[in-house]
């Protein structure tokens, strides 16, 4: 498994081990791999079982400053002469070194980023962690950058975090209009207002105030950067449209992390990502997924001892969004973008 990190960013390793208690025993050390110079000497600081009695090992610290290939050692402490490796992880670093640290830890603009390494909390059984393990580090080295947006449903206005579109919804045929741009024609929108924008009396968009506020989010949840697999060649099938033409519609399956949650019709939207992690540089295609699936598997939790369901991951189906469809109008979130 390789971690791609920008420079002197926060770093997390994990080694995931057979043995328990060997807090103070084992260690780790990175080395500059083309030049063989050693960047952290070997220490067993900062490293802990989390959880206890779990064999998973977790050390923090910061990335290098200097960009370049370097490699993560975990031994057991033994002698130079003749240790004994536990693992070893590639370790790219790229990218610009930050100004100030502190920008590392502040959120970016509006929009979410999923985290790769989170397993769950820690009641939650090592098989299922480790699991989740796998489909993350996967993910991290063969993924594709996407922007997730759930689309709202009517559940979601059950649960209260979504309404009534403001600017179209007719309550007495429960309709929407086709041509939105408050909720791309989805008919719901969130329940957190914009600070900047404002609906005018014709349902349109407006930067100047008028009595009937804008949703901060419409017809599509906020946006979470996260990484998908999917096949290099989708696959070309032929259907039958609403007019009896015969349309080619891509399709193709995908799989993704066990969070954030897929539902079917939620927005995909290809997308790059400069180094830095979070800066958007180009959009691609605009996909909504069909068929999704939680992939679960049932295991027992360590307090209750009931039997439960665990999602490891989701797999879906991707159809394609036509480009003059309304939904390439939702963008992928407030952030700088680069080639539009």
């Amino acid at each position: 498994m390789t971690i791609y990190i920008s420079p002197d960013a926060p770093l997390e390793a994990t080694l995931d081990s057979v043995y328990t208690g060997l807090v103070g025993q084992v260690r780790i050390s990175i080395i500059d791999t083309p030049n063989g110079v050693t960047y952290l000497e070997p220490t067993t600081q900062n490293i802990f079982e989390v959880p206890p009695h779990s064999g998973i090992y977790s050390w923090t610290g910061r990335s290098p400053s200097v960009p370049g290939q370097y490699t993560i050692y975990w031994d057991t402490g033994e002698p130079i002469e003749g240790p004994e490796m536990i693992a070893v992880e590639d370790l790219l670093v790229e990218g610009i070194a930050p100004v100030g640290r502190a920008q590392l830890t502040e959120p970016r603009d509006n929009i979410r980023v999923a985290n790769m390494k989170d397993v769950g909390t820690p009641n939650v059984p090592q098989d299922i962690r480790r699991m989740r393990r796998q489909v993350g580090d996967s993910l991290r080295r063969y993924g594709h950058s996407v922007v997730h947006r759930h689309m709202y449903t009517l559940d979601d206005v059950e649960s209260g975090i979504a309404k009534k579109c403001p600017a179209c919804f007719d309550d007495a045929y429960s309709q929407v209009r086709n041509d939105c741009p408050v909720c791309y024609s989805i008919g719901f929108v969130s329940v957190e207002n914009s600070k900047d924008t404002w609906i005018d009396s014709a349902g349109n968009l407006r930067g100047e105030e008028t009595p009937l506020i804008a949703p901060r989010y419409g017809g599509f949840a906020r946006p979470t950067l996260t990484r998908i697999i999917q096949p290099d060649v989708p696959i070309d099938i032929f259907k039958i449209n609403e007019r009896g033409v015969l349309t080619r519609i891509q399709n193709a399956n995908a799989y993704t992390y066990w969070n954030p949650a897929f539902q079917d019709n939620d927005l995909i939207i290809m997308v790059s990502v400069s180094v830095d992690g979070f800066s958007i540089t180009d959009i691609g295609d605009y996909y909504q997924t069909k068929m999704a699936t939680a992939n679960t598997i049932r295991g027992w939790g360590k307090k209750t001892r009931n039997q439960k369901e665990y999602t490891v991951s989701y797999q879906f189906e991707m159809a394609l969004v036509p480009p003059n469809n309304i939904l390439h109008s939702v963008r992928p979130g407030t952030v700088s973008y680069g080639v539009m």
